[in-house]
């Protein structure tokens, strides 16, 4: 298992609980003013309950992304380097063509449909790209003509590969021998 980065899991987790603690003040201060429009501290009171909700949201979303990263993190360290880095880009064209689909969606429908459904799209083709082209990763690696295995020589010197002459070599007279064999 690799080691955490300085700060952790704590950090990680507060810095969510943060986020969560802006999210639900604004939430419940404008959900407040909304469903009581004539009471002037209906934004304080809902504000202070979205404070509360988003505090505690917050650390346990906080935990569960940060154990489901954990997850993640060991399987991508399981995956062979091209096929993470061909995978990654499958997946950024998946997303991005997801996205082109349903521009026309975003433009004519209500955003509060529009936008979940356009997200859903991405996600899902974005997967799929990732899926398809990490299975195809060697192939698609040959195409571009690449490989995906290492050079590696049996001999770490071969004869073959030539010689490096000093210049201090010359000048003693020592490269006789090299030039015998």
């Amino acid at each position: 298992m690799s080691a955490r980065p300085l700060g952790g899991v704590a950090l990680f987790v507060e810095v969510m609980r943060g986020f969560m603690v802006l999210l639900g003040t604004a939430a419940g201060y404008w959900l407040a003013r909304d469903l009581a429009p004539s009471s002037p501290s209906a934004g304080g009171i809902g504000a202070m309950l979205g404070v509360l909700i988003g505090y505690i949201s917050g650390g346990l979303l906080g935990r569960t992304t940060d154990r489901v990263l954990g997850v993640v993190e060991r399987r991508v360290a399981r995956l062979p380097g091209p096929q993470l880095v061909v995978g990654a880009l499958g997946g950024i064209a998946g997303a991005v063509a997801g996205t082109i689909i349903t521009l026309p969606l975003l433009l004519h429908v209500r955003p509060a449909i529009s936008i979940p459904v356009a997200g859903i799209a991405a996600w899902v083709l974005g997967a799929l790209g990732f899926r398809i082209a990490a299975s195809h990763s060697g192939d698609l690696f040959a195409a571009a003509g690449l490989s995906t295995r290492p050079l590696v020589r049996a001999e770490a010197f071969d004869p073959r590969d030539g010689y490096l002459l000093d210049t201090s070599a010359l000048m003693d007279g020592r490269f006789a021998g090299l030039l015998d064999s």
